[in-house]
């Protein structure tokens, strides 16, 4: 009932911006999630309307980029899910772009190569937006977002706000926004380096290759988790011969224990109960504590 008003609200506001109760299982790239309600965003004044509606009605909001690393409840969910989707676009000005926070990150890498400019080769093929990629401080094959980032605009506590390099506090998979519950990434401003098209070009594509052979084809949130202390926690996972383990329709890929794909029907329930069992098994053998990369809703 509460969603319903809210959804009737915002149609009221946002009359050219597309919203509605759908399954986030359609949204996600894992293909998991319930009923929510999703609105998708044009503009800043949009954000601000919907984040105003939210909170004069005392109700949680969520925003998501692409749906990538994230695992969404089967059940429905109760927040407002702000989709910036259509949130997009680049521009830029001499080795400098500044990107609006719901753009895919190979769209702006390819508009980087576009205008023959270097730094972001490492993260093509990296399935999410450029928001979403400073939250987690993305990275790839010795690039992170944190290496070519420069300033980012977000809104927050009703104001539109700025942060340099410095205020971002990044590190491994770790931004300050993972700390500012209810900020919204805007934009994104990178400063990269003049570079031969060729040569972008050529890198680029040996790293979509790279991904190619490397990474499963079947729906995924990307890699299940971080880094840990010991290592790789895929080798680990791979040495206690634990590819192709599954709980219901939730597999750990063949292709790369780092992944859980859906076979099919995976649920909510069949990922979380595979997440734990690979979680007590390397405690077991490794006395080793692995933390999830992928964010749950």
């Amino acid at each position: 009932m509460i969603m319903s008003k809210i959804l009737k609200k915002i149609k009221r506001a946002l009359p050219d911006s597309k919203c509605g109760i759908e399954y986030l299982s359609a949204y996600t790239s894992i293909r998991v999630g319930g009923k929510a309600l999703i609105v998708y965003p044009r503009s800043i004044g949009d954000i601000v309307k919907i984040v105003d509606i939210c909170e004069s009605r005392d109700t949680k909001y969520i925003v998501l980029g692409n749906g990538t690393n994230i695992l969404a409840s089967d059940g429905p969910c109760d927040s407002v899910i702000i989709s910036l989707k259509h949130f997009v676009g680049c521009s830029k000005q001499g080795e400098t772009i500044t990107v609006l926070s719901g753009t895919p990150l190979s769209s702006v890498c390819r508009f980087a190569l576009a205008n023959n400019l270097s730094g972001m080769e490492n993260l093509y093929g990296i399935p999410g937006t450029i928001g979403g990629a400073v939250y987690m401080n993305a990275g790839a094959y010795g690039t992170s977002m944190s290496d070519i980032v420069d300033n980012v605009t977000y809104y927050f506590d009703g104001k539109i706000r700025y942060f340099c390099v410095k205020d971002l506090e990044f590190d491994y998979r770790h931004s300050v926004f993972q700390d500012l519950s209810g900020a919204i990434i805007l934009s994104v401003t990178c400063t990269l380096a003049s570079g031969e098209h060729d040569t972008i070009e050529q890198k680029m594509q040996e790293i979509i290759s790279l991904r190619a052979s490397s990474q499963p084809n079947l729906a995924s949130a990307g890699s299940v988790f971080k880094r840990s202390s010991a290592g790789p926690v895929s080798k680990m996972i791979d040495s206690l011969g634990l590819k192709g383990k599954r709980i219901g329709d939730a597999e750990v890929s063949t292709k790369h224990a780092g992944f859980i794909v859906n076979c099919g029907h995976a649920s909510c329930q069949d990922v979380t109960k595979l997440i734990k069992y690979l979680k007590d098994e390397v405690r077991a053998h490794y006395n080793v504590d692995i933390e999830c990369e992928i964010i749950m809703i």
